[in-house]
């Protein structure tokens, strides 16, 4: 069905106004669609106004114009600034001719201090007490079921995060440690909580098997003895050494045969199950 018929004096507001109105604008004057005026503007051979250098749109200045290949044609960009505050950015030129671009909004101080809560989100501190909150009160966090779901719980303070920033930096809190319970079955509070290395807390872990070994007139936990640059055996092996009575320094020390992990595992299993079993609880 054809459209309705453009009257004589829509097509002279047209005109007279195509290079100082946005296509837009001209369309709401006249009562038409946006899409019914463009395509007037093609059938009449008329160009749509262009923004120019130094016009000031909704608040943003165009400093300079530029063409800009974009892998198939080249488009009309603009360096734009704002006059109300420093910002800069760049956008088509056809946004600003259209009036197709919003205010540099400039937020006011207390709607900034109104949504900031610590500020701190980005630290790595804000990352343990995120993970911790979640381990013992999100059924859906992968580790719930050994926090959580065994009762562990964080204590009523330290649901702020303001308030375990500040334990943590007053406990010796250092970027390579790591939070560690004390006790493995109780919660997570001040009294309970230190910081410790990754060695420490493999330790304190509920299914580590205690195991040490005295070497080297050194008596250490086995876990030690692995990150010890003259220990050159794996974890399993070594286990297995110490078990079936080598002197500790020659099973530290005597590097292994090359096996498989899966055939030492799969040996393991039909000869020292119980050390095999032991090896994967430390895991």
């Amino acid at each position: 069905m054809a459209g309705k018929q453009w009257k004589k004096q829509e097509i002279q507001f047209l005109k007279d106004n195509c290079q100082k109105m946005t296509c837009s604008e001209i369309a709401s004057k006249i009562g038409r669609t946006t899409k019914s005026t463009q395509h007037k503007y093609l059938q009449l051979g008329l160009e749509k106004r262009k923004a120019k250098i130094g016009e000031i749109v909704n608040d943003w200045k165009i400093v300079d114009i530029y063409n800009q290949y974009n892998g198939s044609q080249n488009v009309s960009m603009a360096k734009i600034e704002s006059t109300i505050n420093n910002k800069e950015k760049t956008v088509r030129l056809s946004i600003l001719s259209n009036n197709q671009i919003g205010n540099p909004v400039v937020k006011r101080p207390d709607t900034i201090e109104r949504n900031t809560t610590h500020g701190k989100s980005r630290d790595p501190l804000y990352g343990t007490w995120n993970g911790m909150i979640a381990r013992c009160s999100n059924v859906k966090h992968v580790s719930y079921d050994n926090y959580g779901g065994k009762g562990v719980k964080v204590c009523n303070e330290w649901t702020s995060f303001d308030t375990f920033f500040k334990w943590a930096n007053f406990s010796g809190y250092e970027e390579h440690l790591t939070l560690d319970r004390i006790e493995g079955d109780g919660d997570y509070c001040p009294e309970n909580c230190r910081w410790a290395t990754k060695i420490e807390q493999s330790i304190n872990r509920r299914t580590t098997n205690h195991l040490t070994i005295t070497a080297f007139e050194e008596t250490k936990h086995i876990i030690e003895w692995l990150h010890d640059p003259r220990c050159k055996v794996g974890n399993l092996a070594l286990r297995y050494r110490i078990r079936a009575g080598w002197e500790s320094e020659l099973a530290l020390t005597q590097p292994a045969e090359r096996k498989s992990k899966k055939n030492l595992k799969n040996w393991m299993k039909d000869n020292y199950p119980n050390i095999l079993k032991e090896y994967q609880d430390s895991q």
